[in-house]
This record gives C-alpha cells, sequence and structure tokens, in this order.
C-alpha cells in the first residue's frame, strides 16, 4: 500500500468519524432544545398558577420575555413583600426595563444582567418566605438556577389565601385575595372561588 492509499483512507475514516461527531452533535442539540422548551412552557403555566391564585388577569406575561420580569416583580415586591417600601411599585418596571438596558447599550449588559439575577433573587425570597417558609433557601436556589416556574407548578397553593399579602397592594385586591375571588380565565369577569362555570360567558372553569 502505497502512500497515497494510506491518506485516502486516512481521509475516508476521518469523513465517517466526523459524520458520527456531526450525528452525536444533532441529538444533544435536539435533546437540549426539548428541555429548554419544556422548561419554558412549564414555568409560564407555575407563574399562571399563582398569578390566577393572587386574582392577577395578566398571568400570560410569564410566556412573554420582558413580561415575565414584569410579573415576577409585580408578584415578588409587591404581593408578597414584608417591607413596605414606596419604590416596591416600580420594581416590576425595573426588572422588565433592565433587558432592555442591553440592547440599547451593549456596554452594560453585564451590569444590567447582574442586576436583573439581584432583583429576581430578592422577589424570589419575598415569594418563598410567604409560601414555603420551612424550605425558603431551597426553593430560593432552584428558581435562581431557572426554575422559578416549574417549582411553582408542582408547588401546592391551597393555602395561598392563608398568606400574607404585601400592605403595597391596594385594599380592594387584598379583600379579593382573602375572599378568594378568582376570575374567569376566558373572560376574565370577576367570579365565586367556588364556582365551577363563569356567571358572564360560560365557560368552564
Amino acid at each position: 500500500m502505497d502512500t497515497v492509499e494510506i491518506i485516502e483512507e486516512l481521509f475516508e475514516s476521518l469523513g465517517e468519524l466526523s459524520g458520527i461527531i456531526l450525528l452525536i452533535l444533532g441529538i444533544i442539540l435536539l435533546i437540549t432544545a426539548l428541555i429548554a422548551l419544556v422548561v419554558y412552557i412549564f414555568n409560564g403555566l407555575g407563574y399562571m398558577k399563582l398569578a390566577k391564585k393572587l386574582n392577577i388577569t395578566h398571568g400570560w406575561f410569564a410566556f412573554i420575555p420582558v413580561l415575565s420580569n414584569y410579573l415576577l416583580g409585580e408578584i415578588g415586591f409587591e404581593y408578597f413583600c414584608n417591607d413596605k417600601k414606596e419604590y416596591n411599585q416600580y420594581m416590576k418596571w425595573i426588572l422588565a426595563g433592565l433587558p432592555l438596558v442591553y440592547l440599547v447599550i451593549p456596554a452594560l449588559s453585564t451590569v444590567s444582567s447582574l442586576a436583573v439575577i439581584v432583583i429576581s433573587v430578592i422577589a424570589y425570597i419575598n415569594m418563598y418566605k410567604i409560601l414555603k417558609p420551612n424550605n425558603e433557601a431551597l426553593y430560593v436556589i432552584g428558581s435562581a438556577l431557572g426554575f422559578s416556574g416549574i417549582i411553582l407548578y408542582f408547588t401546592k397553593l391551597d393555602n395561598i389565601n392563608d398568606a400574607y399579602v404585601s400592605e403595597n397592594v391596594n385594599d380592594e385586591t387584598k379583600e379579593e385575595v382573602k375572599k378568594g375571588t378568582k376570575y374567569c380565565s376566558n373572560c376574565g369577569s370577576k367570579m365565586d372561588k367556588n364556582a365551577k362555570f363563569c356567571p358572564k360567558c360560560g365557560k368552564n372553569q
């Protein structure tokens, strides 16, 4: 076997190996994409579940980038916050606006990203300090790793009406939360918490 034949066989072997490597990488990317999709869906469903319990009618924000940050800020700093601070009502806007900063000013991307992480963690702490006081740290860590909505989806929220609701929330909303008033998932009309059908549109709840 001369040198030319050896080189040709070597290239054939490398070609087969490259094909196998590309196949493996393709499978890995596909699995990663599927996992990311599942996490995205359950994160959205988890926050929608909590929003519905709190009578927040725009729970669908959870599925929209930027708006999901707004929803987290609203829940974490207005519904579950022990400190009555004037700036709490602006945290949802700050949390939603920070991701836009590094689109406009790329040089501030690192700073704005860190700010989003810090504010989000504070929101998680506020939430789980009330929802899961016995396992607060564990839930906060899981949420910080990107599984906040999934955790909420598989967490029982039956005692949400007995949980502390921040004084920053207006009195009408606080009273609704305590009474267990809910809104129709179809038309958004206010209805009794035990109602099976919406009195306005007839949608099964």
